[in-house]
């Protein structure tokens, strides 16, 4: 997976590519025609990240992913999940604040119908250090997309 930073000033554009099991039923010119849409439609945002998923992969643990770190603690009030095809997946949204010297990690699942569009993931702690995201339990070959949205 890959890892990005973000100043405080900055947006960070993060696209990482994972390759999954490939399956039969699903085009992977379609997924990445998707994948590259959905960068593309970003108008604001803190930063985005995205990957492609597929049957094969386990489920989402704490610390994998792909993390984009802020240079300073910053305001964010979510993160919009979507992804390609027909399947649900479950995202693990997970933020990190800085609290007396010491980082604290809290992370949420949220499952997101990829048919119905994107779904607003609220954060646990507004005033992070970095945001991570992962997804698993896709029944065929596909894609996710976040946007970390600032207050």
């Amino acid at each position: 997976m890959g890892r990005a930073t973000a100043g405080a000033a900055g947006v960070v554009l993060l696209g990482a590519l994972v390759t999954g099991c490939s399956g039969d039923d699903v085009d992977p010119s379609e997924v990445s025609a998707w994948m590259n849409a959905e960068e593309r439609a970003v108008e604001s945002g803190l930063g985005q990240m995205s990957s492609r998923v597929g049957p094969g992969d386990g489920p989402a643990q704490p610390g994998n992913g792909i993390t984009v770190d802020f240079e300073a603690p910053l305001q964010v009030a979510g993160v919009r999940l979507s992804c390609f095809g027909e399947d649900t997946l479950t995202f693990l949204v997970e933020v990190t604040r800085d609290t007396g010297g010491l980082s604290q990690t809290t992370g949420v699942e949220h499952d997101v119908a990829c048919g119905e569009g994107a779904q607003l993931a609220e954060v646990p702690e507004p005033k992070v250090t970095a945001v991570r995201v992962d997804a698993y339990g896709a029944e065929h070959d596909g894609a996710w997309h976040a946007v970390i949205l600032g207050q």
